[in-house]
């Protein structure tokens, strides 16, 4: 017989189901999850808290980065993206015609003064010399200050003047004038980077400003501004500071000053609804559709009509606007719309882009000093007289502004004395919008209403 096989058959086993109590023990025992708390910010929270956040959107690797500022912990609004891919601004945005320079004209007193420093170049080492700067029409006096301003003087002629930023960490910028013939070079340096903008904007309006020589002669004529006495007559900003219409009399036994009446009414309008296809529309060439000429016709009408029911007299209105297209094209149905209206002025301030040399990571710091610069302007008090008796017998005269989101937010953000954040999170503008702003000789600010949108039907009722 064959031998027996060898090979052993396993024996089949029921598999016994397991107890709870043995599943406990050979499983690892999961560590508890420490409790989350939660707390809301407060205001001084957003003030002072400044995270580097993510992007939320991914970018194609090809398409310039949007900059993360960390000046802000929420994302970035339509308008800001828009700021970031905006197109450059020419070397001079500033015009003979322009409003800012207008308005400077009329005035004799200085365009703006503070510190800065100015470099020294001897033996090879360099220094800075702390100075007190006072921008007139076409010059930009300096006068070095140790412990007290000393009374020898520097001229800078701003008239044809080139301004270069030469590091925005430093806060350093570059002027080349023509002095006496001669092609020289001065070295600015500032103390925070919204100061050295706000200095630039200003020297590019006190340079288009057109200077009767007299009038140079009696600004150049008189003593030094002290920094310590003319705080009363100035509106300080940052560490810059802008004129008053009213200036205070040192010696109020041999003058007095007579107080101003009358109120102007600031009335802010949002441009109509453009063309924005996903970008790919320049910011500078977006046109009104033809649902935001409707809404700028309307809102137009909505205007003339309660202008004509505030008085038999025409009333004291002028018209501001920026340059972009949207803009220009809103301002000019406004203008149809109104043809009696007389003051129709564009304001530089009033648009976005940055010039060349002011890249990405620097144009929102550069537009907050154009707002800035604009609301000095534009909305403060600037001592018009041309102004009309309303329902009440009281003067008063309006401008309507014909601005962008940001702007509007801006001048909310100083009338209610708030964060621009807290504007931007609770206060949308909606296109061709009113938002309207009270202003006093003694520059209280009242807010009337934001963002109505009353006359518009609901089709014509967008935001974005």
């Amino acid at each position: 017989m064959p031998a027996a096989s060898a090979a052993v058959v396993a024996p089949y086993v029921v598999p016994v189901a397991s107890t709870k109590a043995e599943d406990n023990q050979q499983q690892p025992v999961q560590p508890m999850k420490s409790p989350k708390s939660v707390r809301f910010a407060n205001t001084k929270d957003l003030e002072t808290c400044r995270p580097q956040l993510g992007s939320h959107y991914e970018t194609p690797y090809a398409a310039r980065s949007v900059a993360q500022n960390g000046s802000t912990t929420r994302r970035y609004t339509i308008d800001e993206v828009e700021l970031y891919f905006s197109e450059d601004r020419p070397e001079f945005p500033v015009q003979v015609s322009d409003y800012a320079v207008q308005k400077a004209a009329k005035r004799e007193n200085f365009v703006l003064c503070g510190f800065i420093e100015t470099r020294r170049m001897k033996l090879g080492i360099t220094s800075w010399n702390k100075c007190w700067a006072e921008l007139y029409a076409d010059i930009l006096v300096l006068r070095k200050f140790k412990d007290t301003i000393q009374r020898k003087r520097s001229l800078i002629p701003v008239a044809s003047a080139r301004l270069e930023f030469l590091d925005f960490n430093d806060k350093v910028m570059q002027i080349d004038f023509l002095y006496q013939g001669k092609s020289e070079t001065s070295i600015l340096r500032f103390q925070t980077k919204q100061d050295m903008f706000l200095w630039w904007w200003s020297i590019q309006v006190a340079a288009r400003i057109p200077m009767e020589p007299q009038l140079l002669h009696k600004c150049m004529s008189r003593a030094t501004l002290s920094p310590f006495q003319i705080k009363e007559g100035t509106y300080q900003v940052d560490n810059v500071l802008f004129p008053k219409f009213i200036q205070p009399v040192l010696n109020p036994l041999k003058k007095k000053l007579q107080a101003p009446r009358g109120v102007t009414h600031l009335i802010f309008i949002r441009h109509g609804e453009t063309e924005n296809i996903n970008f790919r529309v320049c910011d500078r060439d977006k046109k009104l559709t033809k649902r935001g000429e409707e809404q700028a016709e309307i809102t137009a009408k909505s205007l003339n009509k309660m202008f004509k029911l505030r008085g038999d007299g025409a009333p004291s209105v002028s018209l501001v606007y920026g340059g972009l297209r949207r803009t220009v094209e809103t301002a000019a149905i406004f203008a149809k719309k109104m043809p009696w209206l007389a003051k129709k002025y564009e304001c530089c301030f009033l648009e976005d882009g940055a010039p060349k040399n002011v890249d990405i990571f620097h144009r929102y710091d550069y537009r907050e000093s154009m707002h800035k610069m604009a609301f000095q302007n534009i909305c403060r008090w600037d001592g018009d007289d041309t102004m009309a008796r309303g329902p009440k017998g009281d003067l008063e005269n309006f401008k309507l502004i014909i601005a962008h989101t940001s702007f509007i937010q801006h001048c909310m953000a100083q009338c209610y004395d708030v964060p621009k954040e807290v504007i931007q999170l609770g206060a949308p503008i909606n296109h061709c919008s009113i938002t309207r702003i009270d202003l006093r000789p003694n520059d209280d600010m009242v807010g009337k209403f934001s963002n109505r949108v009353s006359h518009l039907p609901l089709t014509h009722q967008t935001s974005e």
